[in-house]
């Protein structure tokens, strides 16, 4: 379908085209990682539903496909060189590996969106990687990412209450 008589930029395979919009493309390698991460996501949901304070991850995790249509315009086909996504996209799986092996959640959990950048990278190049970075690098608000830092902010607490208790005189 044309629009103004130019029709839109389509991603093409190696085999031939696929003729797919590159929006649906996207959408589509989303719904291609939630499948490959569905147990992730499941752990996730689990939190999302039982713990205090999280239940927003429903929200961000609905809205990152929007976000994906908002950049719908800037995500075209394109060539380039996509060696550093597929070492990037390496090294996020084999840390998504050691994670789940070493049974870290948060580090697995934010490993995912990491991996999907990546190949969308590959699939897109780069310019489509950077129009999608924030749609996906949305989604780890909905990871519970507070928890690796608990011990900086005790510490934190600690230092300045003991500062305050000393001004004060207590």
């Amino acid at each position: 379908m044309s629009v103004g008589g130019v029709a839109p930029p389509t991603v093409e395979s190696a085999a031939g085209g696929l003729g797919v919009p590159p929006v649906y493309a996207a959408l589509g390698l989303l719904a291609i990682a939630a499948a490959l991460y569905f147990p992730e996501l499941r752990e996730l949901a689990v939190r999302w539903n039982e713990g205090e304070g999280e239940s927003h991850g429903w929200l961000v995790a609905a809205l990152v496909p929007v976000l994906v249509w908002l950049q719908r315009d800037r995500l075209q086909p394109g060539g380039g060189r996509r060696g550093l996504a597929v070492l990037g996209l390496l090294v996020a799986t084999i840390g998504y590996v050691v994670a789940r092996a070493a049974s870290i959640d948060v580090v697995a959990w934010a490993a995912i969106p990491v991996a999907v950048f990546f190949a969308l990278w590959i699939a897109f190049g780069a310019h489509g990687a950077r129009a999608l970075a924030f749609p996906i690098g949305y989604f780890l608000f909905a990871v519970p990412l507070w928890g690796l830092l608990t011990p900086v902010f005790q510490w934190a607490t600690v230092q300045v209450s003991t500062l305050l208790l000393a001004l004060l005189g207590v």
